[in-house]
């Protein structure tokens, strides 16, 4: 034998060879009846084969193949003969025969599996399975079929019972995975025992996974054979299997890319912003970041595309050995091991440190390297840990979203950082590979399989060649799902009649309710709920099959579940009802009904004033009480009782001004800005991690984060006051405008003139002045033509109302925040992305999606009395009356732990902190990557600590500067002169000279601004 047959069928199963030739081979045979040597004959009947006792063979899986008309084969015969054509040797075991070339697969082994002939061991290197084997369903889950009956036999509706237990049968089929992870194509059936499902021989091949890729909510990995497995959500395309050969895949925002093994590039998914559209050309490495791609080609050359709003996809030059795409900004690693990072770099993500690297890993806010030496370097924004790494030796890295993992040298995996579903709890074992998604990781295990943590949303961590769980008795949960799923209405009704139960949850806590809801299945969700299904079960995101069923529209499915009492009021991670759902999706109808049925404490009711916040809104109603909605995560939507006069809602918290004029806040707390003082109000504004109020005296109060300065309010009177992000502005009781905070871009810079309103956005101010007109300031901002009456700025666009009181809206319209309704309004309110106003008939309405900013920021000060109080990056140190000190707030590199002592003065950096001792030395704490916590000797006035350096004046009115130099920008190198005040920033620093003028030197790219001439 030339070739042998197993190594034929290893050909075909792997290249796919000779598939369709043998398919149509098999539909060219006749039935003819051969003989089991030395086991009796197989009796020849039109529809089936029987095969006679044989005591090797188990009872009940005996061979057995029943042969429907053509139409119903889908082109593919039993491979279960024996023996084939010509003469037939007296074999001691039965034997197993393809039927296409009549060559001998294997013989029964006594065991449940067919031995495969001497000598084929493998073929082309691939390490496999030498057997074939009949798998009971007492014993294990076969490949699943579409339906199966209690009598423990498989059937497709409108067929028969006796039939296949896969679409699919012979090498032309696609390979199944069976519930014990291994894959192959289901060469034959076997009879059912009386209780058990049929079995399946198959061609069991194992494969290693080479690499895995983790996106937003998919993933992808490459096999050992080059072909590439993608699961999870698959709304775009991006879990979609290409037919083709790879040697590396990435799995991105919501699309997918992979370099073939000829080296071009493949990629499928989301493509709005091109980023699924690669060029041409062959390239080593490819990258898939949220809306962008970028790749490395063989001569060391980079190319991105898709979205470039942030510069992430426009490189500079050079050579680069690796890339990696993050969410808004990309980093590489250059041929020379230095890392370069280019996109936006509002919390330093895109400016690494120096040093040599052998990897670079960009995530959604954060950056992560592994240096030559092994040891990890992190850099970027820094909530819960995200950029202080474990110490040790490392050989690989991978940030996701706002955690990162990391592989050691003893090829265990540590993650840290961001842990809300687990993705920084990796299990044990050896790994090869980690890769980070948006809220999930995996990794490659020493083994060639793949493991996943984290969350599991659309089954994104669950790789599909884990077992399956039963229902109930030989039923296998995957069909009641998969039936549901796609809405087979008779398989569902037989699988229910046979006893299967419709409250099993799957490894995403979905019912098969869930599945049905979900892609409108109306009569498959009828007879869901008519044999008991619960509608209030809640999946791993704490979504009942009508959060689904509305952010889908299916509005004859909600129907349904609402006449069987599906509960209305739950609130799934995001913090939205049903209802909020419909209206996020604009599903009128379905939202109508919703309401129509819905609690009466839900908002439809008649308000006279309304405020929409970060991801939620709140209403002053006519009888004076609040009313909130939306998101509720951190109980910023929990309305108390009693009676108020205004409301304001802020970023994740809420504050509003009762019938006594005193404040009362609830929600989020970390930096203070639920907690308002005592005392009496005029007005109350809630910003991101601050408020602000007017006290009845006209001065304005604020509390909360301050990490900009946004709430320390200036000195005077105010009418009015509102609190922004960065940032604060106020009107004076003469109207001129005032603001503070952040003022990078000019936004608390306002034009002269009077006002009568003022709104804020992220890095922008507007506000309406008394003619009427619109003024706006700060980062490329436009004004209106004139005509408003009052003016909201949202994160990224701006509302107002005009003197007819219809709405206009301007900016961004990603969500439609900048598309109003038509009518008459009386008032409106901006949130992050979204708007809310009050209608002249004091109906509220609202338009566009959420929109949540998580803030890092510091927890509650201390009691006592302090003379200085400085804030850092997410922590704050005070000095008290007696000149001692204390901090508070985040503190993993001991940046707020001061030491003992008395200090004339203090200054908070990023995360470090500095002090001038009584004696005028200096004493520095904290991060030191880059020396900026190791002051020189000598005596100093003052001192400022920056984002990695450090400046202060010494005695004689010099200065002196200390830490990252910022590859040469020179924010540590301070000019001569003498000066009498220095400020050290991010990357640049600004001083004072005695004369009066202002020096400024160091990085002028984003924030960094030469300083102005003086007046002469």
């Amino acid at each position: 034998m030339r070739l042998s047959l197993i190594a034929l069928l290893l050909t075909c199963l792997w290249m796919s060879a000779c598939a369709a030739p043998m398919q149509d081979r098999a539909l060219q045979e006749t039935h003819a009846a051969p003989a089991i040597a030395g086991h009796g004959t197989v009796a020849d009947s039109p529809d089936m084969w029987v095969a006679s006792p044989d005591p090797s063979i188990p009872e009940g899986l005996r061979p057995w193949h029943r042969t429907p008309p053509i139409a119903e084969q889908s082109g593919v015969r039993d491979a279960l003969r024996s023996p084939g054509p010509g003469p037939a040797p007296d074999y001691p075991n039965p034997q197993f025969w393809d039927p296409a070339s009549g060559r001998r697969i294997g013989e029964w082994a006594g065991n449940g599996c067919a031995t495969a002939p001497a000598g084929n061991d493998g073929y082309g290197g691939w390490d496999m399975f030498r057997s074939l084997c009949l798998f009971a369903g007492t014993e294990i889950a076969p490949v699943l079929a579409e339906g199966v009956s209690g009598f423990g036999h498989t059937g497709l509706p409108g067929i028969g019972h006796r039939d296949r237990i896969a679409g699919c049968v012979g090498l032309g089929c696609p390979k199944s995975t069976l519930p014990n992870g291994k894959q192959g194509k289901p060469l034959a059936w076997t009879m059912a025992l009386p209780t058990g499902i049929s079995g399946a021989v198959g061609l069991q091949a194992r494969t290693r996974i080479v690499s895995v890729g983790a996106g937003w909510h998919h993933t992808c990995t490459v096999q050992s054979d080059n072909t590439v497995r993608c699961w999870g959500r698959d709304y775009h395309g991006q879990a979609a299997t290409p037919l083709e050969r790879f040697v590396a895949v990435s799995a991105g925002g919501q699309h997918t890319c992979g370099v073939r093994i000829d080296g071009t590039l493949q990629c499928w998914g989301r493509n709005d912003d091109g980023q699924a559209t690669p060029p041409g050309g062959q390239f080593v490495t490819v990258s898939a970041g949220e809306a962008h791609t970028c790749g490395v080609r063989s001569d060391g050359t980079a190319q991105c595309w898709g979205r470039n709003n942030d510069g992430q996809a426009t490189l500079p030059g050079g050579r680069f050995v690796a890339i990696s795409a993050g969410a808004f900004h990309t980093c590489g690693v250059r041929t020379d091991d230095t890392a370069e990072c280019w996109g936006r770099n509002n919390y330093g993500q895109a400016r690494p440190p120096l040093g040599r690297f052998v990897a670079v890993s960009a995530g959604g806010e954060h950056t992560c390297g592994v240096q030559t030496e092994g040891t990890l370097l992190c850099w970027g924004a820094n909530g819960a840990g995200w950029i202080r790494p474990p110490v040790g030796r490392f050989v690989a890295v991978s940030a996701g979203y706002r955690y990162a993992c990391g592989v050691r040298s003893d090829n265990t995996v540590q993650c840290w950082g961001r842990n809300d579903n687990g993705q920084a709890t990796p299990p044990s074992g050896e790994f090869t590979t980690v890769n980070t998604g948006h809220y999930h990781a995996c990794g490659v295990r020493t083994d060639g399989t793949v493991q996943c943590w984290g969350d599991n949303g659309h089954g994104k961590a669950t790789p599909p060649n884990l077992p399956t769980i039963s229902t109930s008795p030989g039923i296998p949960l995957a069909s009641l799902h998969a039936a549901a799923g796609n809405g087979n209405t008779l398989t569902v009704e037989r699988l229910l009649a046979d006893g299967a139960d419709p409250n099993v949850v799957d490894g995403n806590g979905e019912t098969a309710l869930h599945h049905a809801a979900r892609h409108g299945h109306v009569l498959v969700t009828d007879q869901l709920l008519k044999h008991g299904a619960n509608p209030d079960v809640i999946n791993v995101r704490r979504s009942t099959p009508l959060h689904l069923a509305a952010w889908f529209g299916h509005e004859q499915v909600v129907s349904l579940l609402l006449a069987h009492g599906a509960v209305l009021n739950m609130v799934d991670s995001w913090g939205d009802t049903p209802l909020a759902n419909a209206v996020i999706q604009g599903h009128t109808q379905v939202a109508r009904l919703i309401e129509l049925a819905a609690d009466p404490a839900l908002p439809n009711q008649r308000y006279v004033s309304v405020s929409a916040g970060g991801g939620h809104t709140c209403g002053i109603r006519t009888d004076d009480t609040v009313l909130c909605w939306g998101r509720n995560d951190e109980g910023q939507a929990a309305t108390p009782g009693g009676k108020f006069k205004t409301v304001s809602a802020g970023g994740s918290h809420t504050c509003g001004m009762r019938t006594d004029d005193t404040i009362q806040c609830w929600g989020w707390n970390k930096s203070g800005q639920a907690v308002p003082p005592g005392g009496k109000f005029k007005t109350i504004s809630a910003g991101a991690v601050h408020t602000c109020g007017v006290r009845t005296d006209d001065t304005v109060q604020c509390w909360g984060y301050n990490g900009d300065g946004q709430a320390t309010p200036l000195g005077g009177k105010f009418k009015t006051v509102i609190a922004g992000s960065r940032h604060t502005c106020g009107i004076r009781t003469d109207n001129t405008l005032q603001c503070w905070g952040a003022n990078e871009y000019g936004q608390t810079t306002p034009p002269a003139g009077r006002f009568k309103t003022v709104s804020i956005g992220f890095d922008y101010t507007c506000g309406v002045q008394t003619d009427h007109t619109v003024q706006c300031w700060g980062l490329a901002v436009l004004s209106p033509r004139p005509g408003f009456k009052t003016v909201s700025v949202g994160y990224s666009h701006t509302c107002g109302v005009r003197t007819d009181h219809t709405v206009q809206c301007w900016g961004e319209n990603l969500y439609g925040q900048s598309a109003p309704p038509g009518g008459r309004f009386g008032a409106i309110s901006s949130g992050s992305r979204h708007m809310c106003g009050v209608r002249t008939d004091n109906i509220v309405q609202c338009w566009s999606t959420t929109g949540h900013r998580y803030i890092s920021s510091p927890v509650l000060p201390p009691d006592g009395r302090f003379s200085v109080v400085s804030a850092g990056g997410n922590h704050t140190c005070g000095m008290r009356i007696d000149g001692t000190l204390t901090c508070w707030g985040a503190n993993e590199f001991g940046q707020a732990a001061p030491p003992g002592g008395k200090f004339k003065t203090i200054s908070a950096g990023h995360i470090h902190t500095c002090g001038v001792r009584i004696d005028d030395t200096i004493q520095c704490w904290g991060w030191n990557g880059h020396g900026q916590a190791t002051p020189p000797g000598g005596k100093f006035k003052t001192v400022s600590a920056g984002g990695s350096h450090t400046c202060g004046i010494r005695l004689d009115g010099t200065l002196a500067c200390w830490g990252d130099n910022g590859a040469g920008s020179g924010q540590a190198t301070p000019p001569i002169g003498r000066f009498v005040a220095v400020s050290a920033g991010s990357y640049h620093t600004c001083g004072l000279r005695i004369d009066g003028t202002l020096s400024c030197w160091g990085d002028r790219n984003g924030w960094a601004a030469p300083a102005p001439r003086p007046n002469v």
